[in-house]
Parts: structure tokens; sequence; C-alpha cells
């Protein structure tokens, strides 16, 4: 039987062990997996009226977290060094441009 360890080291530090071995795909689905079912739990046993607030601070939260760790094992200028601050400030301002004469139209 495989087992996954997540053991808190420090303030917000942690380290996991495993018995067995795992492949970092095997771990991303198991780790996902896991927190995934932490969420829907979370969700179900939440008040009804609250579970679609919730579900959004979940979504927000696991997107901000998830782009962090992307960010971190590779950052945009190194995964996309075509754009820069400015070309991104063109695009924004060319959609928020086409928007407008929509809305016009």
């Amino acid at each position: 039987m495989k087992a996954i360890h997540i053991t808190q080291t420090k303030d917000e530090a942690y380290a996991l062990s495993f018995d067995g071995d795992y492949s970092i795909f095997e771990l991303q689905t198991v780790l996902l997996n896991a927190l995934m079912n932490v969420m829907d739990t979370l969700v179900t046993n939440s008040p009804e009226d609250s579970q679609q607030a919730l579900k959004e601070v979940l979504y927000d939260k696991f997107n901000e977290q998830a782009s962090a760790l992307l960010e971190h094992i590779i950052p945009d200028t190194e995964l996309r060094p075509d754009l820069d601050e400015e070309a991104i400030l063109e695009t924004q301002n060319r959609i928020i441009e086409e928007r407008y004469k929509e809305c016009n139209n």
C-alpha cells in the first residue's frame, strides 16, 4: 500500500514523505484529488445559502495559489518573453476599445 505523509515543519512550510514510488504526475493527481475531496466536503457541509459564496472563495484562492506555483516554476517572462508589460497594456487597451465600440453600436 502506498501512502503520502504531509508534515508541517514550521510556520507555513510543509514536507512530504511517501511510502512507495510515485512519479510527479501521480503525486499531482493524488494531491489534487485529495484537495478536491476536501473542497467538496467543505461545500457540502456548509449551509446551503452560503455554498455558492464558498465555492467562489475556494475557486479564487485556488486560482491564486496555482498561479503562484506556476510563476515559481517558470515565470511568465521566461515562458513568454515576447509578452512584456507594454504588449500586455496595448492588448488590454485594444480589447477595451473594441468592447466600448460594441456597447455604442
